[in-house]
């Protein structure tokens, strides 16, 4: 009898346990103080990147969950539970949705009818931030929503056909396009230098001996994980290459370099060291480095980033350039192998 006795109270505290963690979230009071927040079920049919989502009437306003958006719509979603942040990043500059998106295998059963209460708000701490913004999100227990209309601030076109009762989401290029020291680019927003890096400015060391840059050309280096990205543009300049940039194509071409006059390049600290404490800030970007004139000896083999192999004389190399106080910076490597120049000096 005490057998059952026992069993019978640790049963009831079990059980009150789950009760309690099942109250434990906080729900929102609803604006202007009606009551609980809640989310509706909605007729209006919502599209993101050409393709049908699940979507809610919240506050008369179209919520989208964000996990939603990873891969199939065309994004990365991370959640950073150390810093309780939730990260909504768009892939590249392309508007991708899948074929089980564009399909409607995505879409989630909705049970309820038109106007039917579909779930409560609740308060939360945690943060989203698209694209590396913030945004203003909710919790609707276990998944974080976003306002659609809100991403007309990040760079997004918000249509809505009041006579379909249809909101599409598209990702206009034209608003995520930046201008920098070589012309217009495309950010992307994938990746960034692995630790942040750091700032500080170099000299250029060309065949052993100390080049001097004057100010238009002055070359500030990040470095991070062993490696140095320099300004692009004032680089090449500095060593005598000329080039030209297509926007269109995202193609960064060199378009003419001595390689007789010069051999080896590689960077040294200034005689007055000076370095900036706070990581820069930088933009990843779209950017292909092709040398025009480059003839490449019969029997070497030459990949980009891809793996895939190259026989010609243009070269292709596919790297990872950033954007940083609108000035574009690549690896000092990649300038190098683009040159057919060796790595020396202070590296």
């Amino acid at each position: 009898m005490e057998t059952k006795t026992l069993f019978a109270k640790r049963i009831l505290y079990f059980l009150l346990v789950i009760a309690l963690s099942l109250v434990s979230q906080t729900v929102v009071a609803a604006p202007g103080g009606s009551g609980e927040a809640h989310y509706y079920y909605t007729d209006i049919k919502t599209y993101f990147f050409g393709a049908p989502i699940t979507a809610y009437n919240l506050g008369g306003r179209t919520a989208i969950v964000c996990e939603d958006l990873n891969w199939h719509y065309g994004h990365d979603v991370y959640w950073l539970a150390g810093e309780r942040k939730l990260t909504v990043d768009k892939k590249d500059y392309y508007q991708f949705a899948s074929l089980q998106a564009l399909a409607g295998e995505t879409l989630k059963h909705q049970d309820g009818e038109t106007g039917a209460v579909a779930g409560n708000v609740y308060e939360t701490d945690i943060t989203a931030f698209l694209n590396g913004r913030l945004i203003e999100s909710f919790n609707i227990g276990g998944q974080t929503v976003i306002i659609a209309e809100d991403m007309r601030d990040y760079g997004y076109d918000i249509e809505w056909d009041e006579h379909e009762r249809t909101l599409s989401v598209t990702g206009n290029d034209s608003n995520f396009k930046t201008e920098t020291d070589i012309g217009i680019v495309m950010p992307v927003f994938s990746w960034g230098i692995p630790g942040g890096g750091q700032l500080q400015p170099y000299n250029l060391v060309v065949d052993g001996l100390l080049l001097n840059i004057d100010s238009p050309y002055s070359i500030y280096a990040i470095y991070a994980m062993f490696v140095d990205w320099v300004s692009l543009a004032p680089t090449l300049s500095a060593l005598g290459a000329e080039y030209e940039w297509d926007a269109d194509l995202r193609r960064f071409t060199v378009t003419s370099f001595d390689s007789d006059s010069i051999k080896t390049v590689g960077l040294a600290p200034p005689a007055t060291e000076l370095r900036f404490d706070n990581p820069p800030q930088v933009t990843p970007i779209d950017l292909q480095l092709f040398f025009q004139e480059r003839e490449i000896p019969i029997g070497m083999e030459m990949y980009n980033r891809g793996g895939y192999n190259h026989r010609s004389e243009l070269v292709l190399y596919q790297l990872n350039p950033v954007v940083y106080n609108g000035v574009v910076y690549v690896p000092l490597k990649a300038i190098a192998d683009c040159l057919g120049l060796e790595l020396a000096g202070w590296y």
